[in-house]
């Protein structure tokens, strides 16, 4: 009879376990796939249209600046621009962190 009880404890267990393990799958599974759609659904361009974009911003920034009579190169630019993205993500990072210290210390 001790027998029969370890027996049964045991293919419970076991049973339990194929059990969670299934469940844990299912929901790794449910998460990828609602990640997914949510990024499907967003509105997010390739590397290759990016490309061609900052191309045609240089091009077009260079013939602004002949118009105006100044001189400058991609390379010029391409600095300019990165300076810009810099100061965006910095500025960006600054209003995320306040809104992440506003979420959690709320006003009275």
């Amino acid at each position: 009879m001790g027998k029969d009880i370890f027996d049964s404890i045991s293919k419970f267990t076991n049973s339990s376990i194929a059990t969670i393990s299934d469940l844990w799958k299912d929901l790794a599974s449910f998460v990828k796939n609602q990640v997914e759609s949510t990024i499907k659904g967003m509105n997010f361009i390739t590397r290759s249209e990016f490309d061609a974009l900052k191309k045609l911003v240089i091009q077009n920034k260079i013939e602004m600046e002949k118009i105006k009579g100044k001189t400058v190169t991609e390379s010029d630019i391409e600095l300019e621009l990165s300076k810009s993205v810099a100061a965006f993500e910095a500025k960006k990072k600054e209003e995320d962190s306040k809104k992440e210290y506003n979420k959690e210390n709320p006003q009275k």
